[in-house]
């Protein structure tokens, strides 16, 4: 960029130095006369070409927006037009001109185009991360999905035989529990029917006393004998049903806890593996928070960098195409310089001032 302002400064100071004298001879004119006050000084172009060039200038201390450069060029255009009267270009003029048009063509042009070309890599990569991020994501949780889906089968498959061998101990620990209980009740009723029919030996004494009136010695043997029979029938009877009651119980009672250890061993082992199954879901679950919480730092930071970087780039973007369009500009009107006899052509002007020159491949 600053070499433009240099070769551009240089090259419109001598196309002023040799230009303007010449038109002054063609046309007999004075200073004081009328064409030299119409035409641009020296000074006037080199300013009309600080303007063009102001935008991109590291200089300058505004910026100078497209049009304003479009503006500066038509601005050039009407001063070369001021000196198309002057007649023919020296041989160092048009090797002059050749020479600035080269630097244009083959260091400036491809410059803006280099520009180009690193601001859209520098977008390609920045897009690019968002791309990363979600294959990264993707990647982390197919890695893990695939790491615990073994696993959680495997789990899957222990707990639910587990369970059901689990769910037999507890239907024989059901059953023989309400066995025993039944037992218990049982042996609770007749053990306590038996001792409700134990009295005291002195009241039952008062049983032998002979009744009233004279009672015979064999019918008062009789009565006590079949009184203490039937006392003592009812008394073994229930006697007889408690120890029985009382030893299916005992009998039952071990075999049942049994049992229950064996469910509660079972239980005990069926809650492990429920354990181990719901930390294999829970870790599956961890592993996808996080691979989406990595994916979201690396999306934010993706935004983030994008943010930064966006309107920098959409502003060279507008300061690449201004200079574009100044450069096919500059470079068609040094062309009102005939290569082939150094005359000026002012058809020339016109149609580089009417040209419209595409910048959609610095988009």
């Amino acid at each position: 960029q600053l070499d433009m302002y240099y070769v551009m400064k240089i090259a419109f100071s001598t196309i002023a130095v040799l230009l303007i004298p010449r038109c002054a001879t063609a046309l007999s004119l004075t200073q004081g006369e009328d064409f030299l006050l119409r035409a641009p000084s020296v000074k006037q172009l080199e300013d009309e070409l600080l303007n063009i060039l102001g935008e991109s200038a590291p200089p300058s201390n505004s910026s100078v927006g497209s049009d304003a450069s479009d503006a500066n060029v038509d601005k050039l255009a009407h001063g070369l037009a001021r000196l198309q009267s002057a007649g023919k270009a020296t041989p160092e003029m048009m090797g002059f001109v050749k020479t600035v048009n080269n630097l244009i063509t083959k260091d400036m042009m491809p410059k803006v185009i280099a520009g180009h070309n690193k601001s859209v890599d520098t977008l390609a990569t920045l897009m690019e991360a968002f791309s990363k991020c979600k294959g990264a994501k993707l990647s982390a949780m197919a890695a893990e999905k695939k790491k615990k889906a073994l696993g959680w089968k495997i789990s899957r498959s222990h707990r639910q035989v587990c369970r059901k061998q689990e769910q037999g101990h507890w239907k024989l620990k059901y059953d023989c529990s309400r066995l025993v209980a039944s037992k218990l009740r049982l042996y609770k009723s007749d053990c306590s029917r038996q001792e409700g029919l134990k009295k005291s030996p002195s009241s039952e004494a008062k049983v032998c006393h002979p009744s009233k009136g004279r009672e015979p010695y064999g019918g008062w043997l009789e009565r006590n004998y079949e009184y203490f029979k039937k006392t003592e029938s009812i008394y073994l009877a229930a006697k007889k049903a408690c120890d029985t009651s009382r030893a299916d119980y005992e009998e039952e009672k071990p075999k049942c806890d049994i049992r229950i250890k064996n469910w509660e061993k079972k239980r005990g082992v069926c809650n492990g593996k429920q354990d181990a199954l719901e930390g294999t879901f829970c870790s599956l679950a961890k592993g996808m928070q996080k691979s989406c919480t990595e994916h979201r730092t690396c999306y934010r930071m993706a935004m983030r960098n994008l943010g930064k970087q966006e309107p920098k780039i959409r502003s060279m973007v507008k300061d690449r195409k201004a200079e574009w369009r100044a450069l096919k500009r500059i470079g068609c009107l040094l062309g009102v310089f005939s290569s082939e006899d150094g005359g000026v052509d002012t058809k020339v002007i016109d149609a580089c001032k009417n040209t419209v020159h595409s910048t959609s491949h610095l988009d």
